[in-house]
């Protein structure tokens, strides 16, 4: 199985519960489910995107959290998203 995620590596692979698969790459999602991938980003900020750092399953549901930062691993601003 290919997914292409121009210009980047995979940075965080998930499985959620309700048997999607979710994998990120720089601000960059794909959920796989049924035998089709579904394209996702992180919304576009003013200080810029942020690049996902990592992925966890929603406990009991078909989601993923997503930790994510802008502007710096270290002086940047971290984030956590969900989605479905």
């Amino acid at each position: 199985m290919r997914v292409a995620f121009k210009g980047a590596e995979v940075d965080a692979i998930a499985a959620a519960p309700g048997g999607r698969a979710w994998l990120a790459a720089g601000p960059y999602l794909r959920a796989y489910k049924g035998g089709k991938w579904r394209a996702a980003a992180l919304p576009r900020r003013p200080d810029g995107r942020p690049r996902v750092c990592a992925l966890t399953a929603v406990p009991g549901k078909d989601r993923v959290w997503v930790y994510a930062s802008v502007g710096g691993d270290v002086e940047g601003e971290n984030l956590i998203y969900e989605f479905s």
